[in-house]
């Protein structure tokens, strides 16, 4: 199942060059595009409609927590760099748990704590 997209990525990444000499490199985008709008249009006549259909629904609390969730991955992932990528806010976004960061050491280097009672 995997050979032709394998076969596909690999045949246009001997082609790129050729292709870019020959035509430019926006042709790199173009291309595609016109084989992307070809297949679409080709899907939309040959592709028969389904008669059946039903009314869908809008989850938004779904919604609510794909956007939670993509705001805790990607802002610790582009603000690491500045606010340091074992800082608690980093941590604490990416694992969802700010006590995972102690004294700036990243979780699994932290020492425990031993106290005699």
């Amino acid at each position: 199942m995997d050979t032709p997209p394998s076969a596909g990525g690999g045949l246009a990444l001997v082609l790129a060059g050729p292709i870019a000499d020959a035509l430019g490199y926006r042709a790199l985008f173009w291309l595609p595009m016109l084989v992307v709008m070809t297949a679409a249009v080709a899907a939309h006549v040959l592709i028969p409609s389904s008669g059946a259909r039903e009314p869908g629904r809008f989850s938004w609390t779904a919604s609510a927590l794909l956007a939670g969730w993509l705001i805790c991955l990607f802002v610790p992932l582009t603000q690491a760099s500045v606010w340091g990528w074992t800082s608690a806010r980093v941590l604490g976004l990416a694992t969802d748990d700010p006590e995972r960061s102690h004294e700036g050491q990243p979780v699994g280097i932290r020492k425990k704590s031993t106290t005699s009672t």
